[in-house]
């Protein structure tokens, strides 16, 4: 899954594979391996790049206050939807009504991993948009049935173009 990360104010995307706990952290030039463990509470172990460090968090949801070796930052976390609604205006209660399933950036279709007919839940992978050489994956706003796909693998697209149709 695709995050969306700014800290102080850097910002880079971090992806997550929850199946095996991998974190892959895309910057600018390059993308490092880095293993986070939750020790306790608001407290975590960090391995990056071969150097532990240990974080106190201050609260866990997307928008928190960290300490790392006595220096605070302040941390936002996003994912496609919360990104989306963001932009949009959308309110959280809103995200059960969202049908229309749109293109948050430019770029190419490589995988689509649904079919129209197909029962989809929350937060289940839509499919794959690659977009300044990094791909990302757009997952469902919400359950229930792919009712239209507008587009089709290898297709080149614009921010906010159609891509399916959600009932």
């Amino acid at each position: 899954m695709k995050y969306f990360c700014k800290i102080n104010e850097h910002e880079f995307q971090l992806s997550v594979n929850h199946e095996t706990d991998e974190i892959r952290v895309h910057g600018t030039k390059e993308t490092a391996d880095i293993d986070l463990v939750k020790i306790d509470g608001g407290l975590y172990h960090l391995l990056l790049e071969n150097k532990s460090y240990l974080i106190s968090v201050s609260n866990t949801n997307m928008y928190f206050r960290a300490s790392i070796g006595g220096e605070e930052y302040n941390v936002e976390i996003e994912d496609n939807i919360n990104r989306l609604k963001s932009k949009y205006g959308e309110k959280a209660e809103d995200v059960n009504n969202l049908g229309k399933v749109h293109s948050p950036m430019p770029g190419l279709v490589v995988h689509i991993y649904v079919s129209v007919g197909d029962e989809v839940q929350l937060n289940t992978p839509l499919l794959a948009l690659e977009a300044m050489k990094m791909e990302n994956e757009i997952i469902s706003p919400a359950n229930g049935k792919i009712t239209d796909i507008s587009v089709t693998t290898g297709q080149n697209i614009s921010a906010e173009t159609l891509l399916m149709t959600i009932e």
